[in-house]
């Protein structure tokens, strides 16, 4: 977590990834550990044929409320870039954000940052979250 003054806070955690509904959505399940408090999470996240879009569903320990994201663009194959939504009949967004999630060394660590957008646009990286592949498990296993 980068927060706005200060270094940044570090957490370890763990995360299970598996495919759920014949394959139709990404549930992962995360546990993270820091200064001794557990925090755990759960995450859906599916793709539309249609619309070449994902959408993801965030709920965790910290709050009761549920973070709605979907992509603007079509998936170019490299990288899925999520939006806040919000859920409010007037469209009101308490906190605008963007993530960035890609596969790199060879599809064994994905990178998924988080930034928080500003009134006028503006990036600043608030969370970057790095999942290595556990050793001898492969894409298609849990």
């Amino acid at each position: 977590i980068f927060p706005q003054t200060g270094d940044p806070i570090r957490a370890i955690g763990r995360c299970r990834r598996t495919m759920i509904h014949d394959g139709r959505f990404l549930q992962s399940e995360f546990t993270f550990e820091q200064g001794g408090k557990k925090t755990t999470g759960l995450g859906i996240i599916g793709f539309e044929p249609e619309s070449g879009t994902f959408t993801s569903f965030w709920t965790d320990s910290r709050q009761t409320k549920m973070s709605v994201r979907q992509s603007r663009d079509r998936f170019d194959g490299m990288q899925i870039i999520l939006y806040s939504r919000s859920l409010d009949p007037d469209g009101k967004e308490a906190r605008r954000s963007k993530t960035v999630s890609r596969l790199e060394d060879g599809d064994r660590k994905l990178i998924h940052r988080q930034y928080a957008l500003g009134p006028e646009g503006q990036e600043r990286l608030f969370m970057e979250l790095i999942m290595t592949r556990k050793t001898g498990t492969s894409a298609s296993s849990p």
